[in-house]
């Protein structure tokens, strides 16, 4: 499989590890967001939001491994493509469309990261639009 068919197996991949994922299974979400941040060539950290049909938000990741795991996978493949690393990968997923979306930072580890002083303007920033 070419780099690109691999990038985009893992992309396809990865959306569906996270709606099947029992993080997500009982909630009543409307869409996802999550971010992959790297903090090294074999470690990432995952955060993300539920939101959910009733106008809330739930702050939750997949329990899987799984997803942590593709997500390096995907990490070392766009390197091989780009060898500039992305540091931060957001996902997006709506439920009514089925639509995923990926969003990569290239430069700030850190644009995406939820901190006690920023936690909620940055739930409505990487709420899918």
């Amino acid at each position: 499989m070419s780099e690109q068919g691999t990038i985009e197996a893992l992309h396809h991949e990865i959306g569906r590890l996270i709606v099947h994922d029992e993080a997500f299974l009982e909630l009543p979400w409307t869409s996802l967001a999550l971010v992959a941040t790297m903090r090294d060539e074999t470690t990432v950290q995952l955060h993300g939001y539920a939101y959910l049909e009733d106008g809330k938000t739930e702050a939750v990741t997949p329990r899987a491994s799984t997803v942590a795991q593709r997500f390096v996978e995907l990490h070392h493949a766009a390197r091989e493509r780009d060898p500039r690393p992305w540091k931060a990968a957001l996902v997006q997923i709506w439920r009514s469309s089925a639509k995923v979306s990926f969003f990569f930072e290239y430069d700030d580890a850190a644009r995406w990261k939820v901190t006690p002083l920023n936690y909620q303007t940055m739930r409505e920033e990487l709420r899918p639009k």
